[in-house]
């Protein structure tokens, strides 16, 4: 499961959280067939849900302003991945990362394509990074962007890809990033032995 978002800060007040629960509800049922939802208060769902012969876990939880009404929402899912799979991290650039590199302090690894590279920073080796951002997940990452910029990781000690945003719950932005991690999920992981 994607870790829970601890309850912190003011409460979503009830008509939110209902209709925060209606609208998780409403997206996840349009981007993928024989769900099982399960409410973890008026703040957080969790759904389960095979696509592509592959397990997914998808966890909504609801952030609320001061005043109780919904900010935004906190976006993860989560595959399972062969242990083999090597660690790969894709996120914003932000400001500080981009003058870094830009001054030569930090080396990232980049795929060639300037609106991918200027958007977001790989942490990874070159090889997996060409193995696992092919053209299609490079696409499918710009094109959960529009929603919110992702954060793409496989985690290979947990066995895991995950990707997380912010943004309320959207069928087109659940089935793209679906699409996106089975994609990954079935990269074929390569084994190389020392001598």
């Amino acid at each position: 499961d994607p870790p829970p978002v601890p309850e912190s800060g003011p409460q979503l007040c009830e008509a939110d959280g209902r209709a925060f629960q209606r609208s998780f509800a409403a997206a996840i049922h349009e981007a993928a067939s024989d769900v099982e939802i399960a409410a973890e208060g008026w703040w957080s769902s969790i759904a389960r849900f095979r696509r592509r012969e592959a397990p997914f876990v998808l966890r909504a939880s609801a952030m609320p302003a001061k005043n109780g009404q919904l900010r935004e929402v906190a976006m993860h899912l989560v595959t399972s991945v062969p242990r083999a799979t090597p660690p790969l991290v894709v996120r914003h650039e932000s400001l500080f990362a981009a003058v870094t590199k830009a001054m030569g302090w930090r080396h990232e690894v980049e795929v060639g394509d300037a609106s991918f590279d200027g958007l977001f920073l790989i942490q990874g080796a070159t090889s997996d990074v060409r193995r696992f951002l092919v053209p299609k997940v490079r696409t499918f990452l710009l094109s959960l962007a529009h929603f919110d910029v992702p954060t793409l990781e496989i985690d290979p000690p947990r066995r895991t890809a995950s990707l997380s945003w912010f943004f309320e719950p959207a069928a087109a932005a659940i089935d793209t990033a679906v699409r996106t991690l089975a994609v990954i999920r079935e990269t074929p992981a390569t084994i190389s032995f020392r001598r």
